[in-house]
């Protein structure tokens, strides 16, 4: 009988495999040795991590001393080349095949330790086996083994001029170099985070806001005013700016979480409203010229690059893994039941002993804080802010619009919103939108309405149809 599980492991497999032949085609484009040298190794690690992850993780053997047997692989290749002239490829093989002999001369003793046990074992004889060879001579002892270099070949799998055959070798992934992309990329990244964080209060919590623009510009004053006042590292400015929008968040949903349905919804306009008329006419806040950020030199220090916007990207993605990770966490916890309690019926969930308005409190804290550093990060990415750029009405839609499309009150739909939404955007506005009929505006718009009518209930809704079908 076919099981759900046998569909996901086939559909897994139909995915590797596409995205292999995918990967395969793509290092012809990239040229940089650096970049190369980086996909070389994220691949290798992701193989080796997948190694330790049959014994560690679907076995519940935790090792922290596989180090050994990677170690008696590249001493087993280079030794056989060196000495011998054996082709790393049978060096390869031999050195698995050793590597598995050994590990199951180990297991013996060592699994019949559990716990903290076992992993100190593996650490003990990883660490033996490091003192052994630093002191073995004819393996090269402490100054390790120079392998020399000959002729470029697949044979001896050696290559100096370029790094590409390494690529084919592991399939590589794409990394793209232009700048246009990149700022589409590190965008898309941006509002995957800050629609997730809005998912938390108005997905799960039901409480939907359209002023979490709020929530976003104080988190860019906040890093821009203490950065360029009083000279304040803006990775201090994230925290303030999360800190002070956690604060107002909490202040604000004191009178606002006492109203319900359409009302809430045009208080949270109307405070953000109130606030981009209060920094438009706040001198020391540059009022509405805004502020200049001072451009130093390129430092993660000062989070601030001008050459690359690969650092950005680096930071979106994590930004948008830690808004996912910390909804991930909520979705399965206490808050997390209570939100979707009070989403569904706040008066059953009161009296059900849910404390409604705590609750409320909590998603809008936690809410706000993620948003602010979103808005902190823009703030160092475009170097200059004004109320309008971070404080308008089209922020809070940008963040809603995301969740909304991909799925309201779903783990994945924020992000497949915005994967969809924000490429859609730049290009219709890039290629299209120069006119200045408003014809990107009208083939957005008229996307998102044939979307949404069609899948009323999110893009996410097309998986989990399927994963009813299978069931069924």
């Amino acid at each position: 009988m076919d099981t759900a599980f046998a569909q996901r492991r086939r559909r897994d497999l139909i995915v590797a495999v596409c995205l292999a032949a995918i990967a395969a085609l793509v290092p012809l484009f990239v040229k940089d040795v650096y970049v190369q040298n980086i996909m070389v190794l994220t691949l290798m690690y992701a193989a080796l991590s997948q190694s330790w992850n049959i014994l560690g993780g679907y076995c519940g053997q935790i090792s922290l001393g596989h180090a050994l047997y990677f170690g008696l692989g590249a001493y087993t290749t280079a030794i056989l080349f060196t000495k011998f002239g054996v082709l790393p490829w049978f060096g390869m093989l031999g050195g698995g095949l050793i590597s598995a002999a050994i590990a199951m001369a180990l297991g013996y003793p060592c699994f019949r330790l559990r716990g903290h046990y076992f992993v100190i074992a593996t650490i003990v004889i990883a660490e033996i086996a490091l003192l052994l060879f630093q002191n073995w001579d004819w393996a090269g002892a402490a100054l390790g083994i120079d392998i020399p270099i000959r002729r470029d070949s697949w044979l001896t799998f050696q290559f100096t001029r370029s790094k590409l055959p390494y690529f084919y070798f592991a399939l590589v992934p794409l990394f793209v170099k232009d700048v246009y992309v990149q700022n589409i990329m590190v965008l898309t990244l941006m509002y995957a985070a800050l629609s997730q964080s809005w998912n938390i209060l108005s997905g799960y919590c039901g409480q939907i806001s359209l002023g979490h623009a709020l929530y976003f510009g104080l988190g860019a004053y906040t890093t821009a005013l203490l950065f360029t006042k009083f000279g304040v590292l803006p990775w201090f400015g994230m925290l303030g700016g999360g800190l002070i929008s956690a604060l107002i968040a909490m202040a604000l949903g004191y009178p606002c979480f006492r109203l319900r349905g359409h009302y809430f919804v045009i208080a949270t306009i109307v405070i953000a409203e109130i606030a981009l008329l209060l920094f438009q006419n706040w001198d020391w806040a540059g009022a509405a010229l805004g502020i200049d950020i001072p451009i130093r030199r390129d430092s993660w220090l000062t989070f601030q690059f001008t050459r690359s916007k690969l650092p950005y990207f680096y930071f979106a993605l994590v930004l948008a893994c830690v808004a996912w990770l910390v909804t991930w966490w909520l979705e399965d916890s206490k808050w997390g039941y209570w939100w979707r309690a009070v989403k569904d019926n706040p008066d059953a969930a009161e009296s059900l002993g849910v404390v409604v308005f705590n609750s409320k409190m909590g998603a809008a804290a936690v809410s706000a804080f993620l948003t602010a550093v979103g808005g902190s990060f823009y703030a160092q990415f475009v170097s200059y802010i004004d109320p309008e750029s971070v404080m308008g009405f089209q922020f809070s839609l940008l963040m809603a619009l995301p969740a909304v499309l991909g799925g309201i009150g779903t783990l994945w739909g924020p992000v497949l919103g915005a994967v969809i939404l924000i490429p859609l955007t730049e290009l219709t506005r890039s290629f299209i939108g120069g006119s200045g009929r408003g014809v990107d505006l009208i083939v957005y718009g008229a996307l998102i309405v044939l979307i949404s009518l069609a899948r009323p209930e999110g893009l996410v809704g097309l998986f989990s149809r399927r994963r009813k079908g299978v069931a069924r």
